[in-house]
């Protein structure tokens, strides 16, 4: 729901900016033009949802070395060293992965979205029923508006209904639109009624209530945008000047005029918000100025023109309506009604879609609860001792390993029962890994079916160091450097996944006193993750002024914290010790071009960049104006 907030109401924020923009350019233009560019906008916002969720998506992509610090912050992780504890998987008991509870603020912001729209219709709806109330309790006023209705090209019949005395003169209606004058209008003289009704009829002619009804509906729906308040007042304002210029075209003194206005405004009031009214005391200073400006633009658009702003109109309020941020999917506003249609559609498809927008969106307990749904429908779909349903499992297990490695063994475990394939070659390995210690046997076995399962797969050459661990544990050490050795050869990318080999070889070589080779191997793998940490790192647009703690530039303090987690990897081998990371902290608090400056690989390191890189600070400053800073993090990890 809140992706869906957002997109939409960024979208409104361009619609509006564009309409001001042209609405700047066509100063000179004509009210009735000006007016007519106000009304597309608002009718461009009222199509802008629909627009939004029906058209096709248009994916759009979205985008020093170290200083020797001055400050340091230290993050100290602590965990036990057996794995993290396993839930069991569907279809025994145990419960779902757990979450903390946090608000929901895209239903927030929906709900206090939605309640000022509500409040902004049902005023727009009280208004109408009011005014038809008085329209059907109104009497005729004795006035033939035949002859003046054709002397503007109003063909159709015009009602003039009666008001009290003292109430300001409007227009309602559309099919049978209807001129409102008060009682005491019969008291004024001819000139002044003309003048009055003439632009009375000139919104008939105009359809001017139907467009201000248009208009009040987009802004009840954008009411929190004062773009969207902006837009209404122009509109507003360049309506009654539009119907001024049509009273003057036929033919009325334009300081005749001003003062009628003047004397309209001053004596009467406004008893109605639905209706179109002759004046509002906040518009009427421009209004004269410009009524007695002969050099205004007082030309009426043709059906050409309206066709052109429509036309353009359009062309801005699609493409926008169509942009999708690159490689994101809106979150559901339901999750249980997204459920219900996947599930009586048999769409397994669509809940894993679903599931993997809100995996982007690290919401782990709702990409749980609707990848358990796709599980049953792929049960339902292809049987429980299917391929599907195995996917489906390891689906699951890969998202429970993601969040904190808690349920993942039994899910893993299910699947791989159904047979060994490629796709169950990583669940494989993770079963292997976390047997290593305690079960080498059971753990070995693991392996070799995983290197069996997908032979050329990118698990290989981790699956076989993993055996050479086990066999090392097992008490064959000849065996275990031939497996570390053909492992390390097996791959020359510089990936994550060699580096780890490249570190469990330097271990073993260590332990049988080759400290030559195992350094040689452990710089290899060093400068791998130093260059993987730096490519994971966001970037700092201000880095390159990032000035030393010290004298009058003061160090940031720490807001919130986000704890590293403790890899599989690390845990497996009871690897500890400490991570230490150069960061830039910017103006706006966040860290940034994170370098690595000791690290104990095994995933650690990688670990720490990404819980560090969601530090938030209250950044450095200088002289009392923040300024980027460059300090250390050293984040601590032990094994309970």
């Amino acid at each position: 729901m809140g992706s869906i907030l957002i997109g939409v109401a960024w979208k409104s924020v361009v619609v509006l900016a564009v309409a001001t923009a042209t609405a700047l350019m066509a100063r000179r233009w004509s009210a009735a033009a000006r007016h007519l560019i106000w009304t597309a906008a608002m009718l461009a916002l009222l199509a802008l949802p629909l627009l939004s969720l029906s058209l096709p998506a248009w994916h759009v992509k979205t985008d020093v070395w170290a200083i020797a610090p001055g400050v340091t912050f230290v993050s100290d992780v602590l965990a036990g060293a057996e794995s993290a504890p396993d839930l069991v998987a569907k279809g025994t008991s145990g419960s779902s992965l757990p979450a903390p509870w946090r608000p929901n603020w895209g239903w927030i912001a929906a709900l206090i979205w939605g309640a000022g729209t509500t409040f902004g219709c049902v005023r727009l709806m009280v208004a109408l029923a009011a005014m038809w109330r008085l329209k059907s309790k109104s009497k005729k006023f004795e006035e033939d508006l035949t002859a003046l209705a054709r002397e503007i090209g109003i063909q159709r019949e015009v009602e003039v209904l009666e008001t009290p005395a003292g109430t300001m003169p409007m227009t309602f209606g559309w099919d049978r639109p209807a001129i409102f004058l008060p009682s005491d209008a019969s008291d004024w003289s001819e000139e002044r009624r003309r003048a009055v009704l003439l632009h009375e009829l000139a919104h008939v002619k105009r359809a001017d209530f139907v467009t201000q009804l248009l208009a009040r509906l987009a802004l009840s729906l954008y009411w929190w945008n004062p773009l969207a308040w902006t837009a209404w007042s122009q509109f507003l304002k360049m309506r009654e000047r539009a119907a001024d210029d049509l009273v003057l075209d036929a033919g009325t003194r334009a300081s005749d005029y001003a003062g009628h206005l003047l004397e309209v405004a001053r004596s009467s009031r406004v008893i109605a918000t639905a209706a179109v009214a002759m004046a509002q005391p906040s518009q009427l200073e421009g209004r004269l100025m410009a009524i007695l400006d002969a050099r205004v633009n007082r030309k009426s658009p043709g059906r050409a023109a309206a066709v052109v702003i429509a036309l353009a109109a359009i062309g801005v309020v699609a493409p926008v309506a169509a942009i999708h941020a690159q490689d994101t999917q809106a979150l559901p506003a339901d999750v249980d009604a997204t459920i219900r249609v996947a599930t009586g559609q048999k769409n397994f498809e669509m809940l894993d879609r679903v599931a993997a927008a809100f995996i982007q969106a690290k919401q782990y307990e709702n990409a749980q609860k609707v990848l358990e749904a796709a599980l049953t429908v792929r049960g339902e779909v292809a049987g429980e001792q299917s391929a599907t349903y195995a996917d489906g499992l390891m689906k699951l297990g890969n998202l429970a390993q993601m969040y904190r490695g808690r349920n993942a063994k039994g899910y893993y475990e299910q699947a791989v029962a159904f047979g060994d394939r490629p796709e169950t070659a990583p669940a494989l390995l993770y079963l292997g890994i976390i047997s290593a210690q305690k079960e080498p046997v059971q753990a070995a076995d693991y392996l070799q079916r995983a290197i069996n399962a997908d032979p050329k797969g990118p698990n290989v050459a981790e699956a076989m160091a993993w055996m050479g661990v086990a066999r090392k544990i097992q008490g064959d050490p000849v065996e275990a450097e031939s497996l570390l050795s053909r492992a390390a050869s097996m791959d020359s990318e510089a990936t994550p996944k060699h580096a780890l080999v490249m570190e469990m070889f330097a271990d073993f070589l260590k332990g049988e006193g080759r400290d030559g080779e195992a350094e040689a191997l452990q710089a290899g793998a060093s400068q791998i993750r130093k260059d993987h940490v730096a490519s994971l790192s966001p970037k700092v647009t201000d880095s390159l002024t990032a000035l030393r703690i010290g004298g009058d530039v003061r160090p940031p303090s720490v807001i919130s914290k986000v704890d590293p987690e403790y890899s599989q990897e690390a845990r497996a081998t009871k690897t500890q010790g400490t991570v230490e990371l150069s960061v830039t902290i910017g103006t706006d608090g966040k860290a940034g071009d994170i370098t690595l400056k000791r690290g104990i690989g095994y995933g650690l390191d990688e670990k720490a960049e990404e819980a560090v890189s969601q530090w938030r600070f209250n950044p450095g400053t200088q002289g009392g104006a923040p300024v980027p800073v460059i300090a250390t993090i050293q984040v601590n990890f032990r094994l309970l």
